[in-house]
């Protein structure tokens, strides 16, 4: 093999997850009703927790000598987008006790989509402040709180809230979608996945097995979120979501793929980071259907990309 190949499996899967993120903001196949729905409030749904995923494995290389530099990279990248779509969180001149309310949650658990990284953040100290910690505690503390995350959810989708109080609580998925409730609990399976080599340890057929199980249980609950009721927000949190996230690491880890290109991880960051700019664009001005919205964007996104990262040349930060 080429001294200058390297196994790419994760940043063609990474590219594949951001994709699946741009499906889940555009609704992808929403003209179809139920298939639409099976995809960007079901199989959609594993990107961000394998994402995370793959943060905690590679966390684990770092989490004892350079923790604090593999944070501040991120929240540099963190303040960065946040500055970018500050017009779009900020309201200026609205001083009001409520506003400002808002613009301090924002920026605690992220604007949007850069909850995400705000999420890993949190992860990562949760992580630290465990180390020392059995697993059996870790994976204990994870389940119980993913556990709460899903109850929180669902309880913000079946109720009402007439008290301004709770409204202000429960008005955005921020009370259930942070570095506790979803951050933490995946981003340890990456990390316990390294420390203990799963990747060499575990056997194709129970993955596959695991895999095909996982599949049919987000399907299975997307299923039943439809049949019981449509929310004016999404919901993240399928409890397949718990197998097929690691299991699909993996597998992409266990079936390595070489090739020469480098860039494809830093593509599947800039479409992750700038598709909801060129969305806001569609929603105002170009009004297409779910589906070649999803592909347009994608494209679009894919070449704004080429630019960020001649830019993240300069400024290391960005992607």
């Amino acid at each position: 093999m080429n001294d200058k190949q390297r196994n790419i499996s994760l940043d063609i899967v990474k590219l594949v997850l951001a994709c699946m993120v741009v499906g889940i903001h555009s609704r992808f196949l929403g003209e179809y009703d139920q298939i639409g729905f099976y995809f960007y409030h079901g199989i959609f749904r594993i990107a961000v927790p394998v994402f995370l995923v793959i943060n905690g494995y590679f966390f684990y290389q770092v989490a004892d000598s350079k923790p604090i530099t593999w944070l501040w990279k991120v929240f540099q990248r963190y303040v960065v987008w946040m500055l970018f779509y500050a017009y779009m969180w900020v309201r200026p001149g609205d001083f009001s006790l409520e506003a400002l309310g808002r613009i301090g949650v924002t920026m605690l658990f992220g604007f949007n989509h850069l909850w995400y990284l705000s999420a890993i953040m949190g992860a990562a100290l949760v992580t630290l402040l465990l180390k020392r910690t059995s697993d059996r505690i870790k994976i204990g503390l994870a389940l119980i709180l993913f556990l709460c995350g899903y109850g929180l959810q669902y309880f913000r989708a079946y109720n009402h809230f007439e008290s301004s109080g709770s409204q202000f609580l429960f008005e955005t998925p921020d009370i259930y979608r942070n570095f506790l409730f979803v951050g933490f609990p995946f981003f340890i399976m990456g990390y316990l996945i390294h420390k203990h080599d799963f990747v060499n340890r575990s056997s194709l057929i129970p993955l596959l097995v695991g895999l095909v199980f996982g599949v049919l249980a987000v399907l299975l609950e997307s299923h039943w979120n439809w049949v019981v009721g449509s929310y004016p927000d999404p919901l993240d949190l399928l409890l397949g979501l718990l197998v097929i996230s690691p299991v699909i690491f993996l597998l992409v880890m266990k079936s390595p793929v070489y090739g020469s290109i480098s860039t494809l991880g830093l593509y599947a960051n800039g479409i992750y980071f700038i598709h909801p700019f060129f969305l806001m664009i569609f929603k105002k001005f170009i009004p297409l259907s779910p589906t070649p919205r999803t592909l347009l964007l994608i494209l679009i996104s894919a070449v704004a990309t080429c630019f960020l990262i001649q830019l993240n040349k300069k400024f290391r930060f960005i992607l």
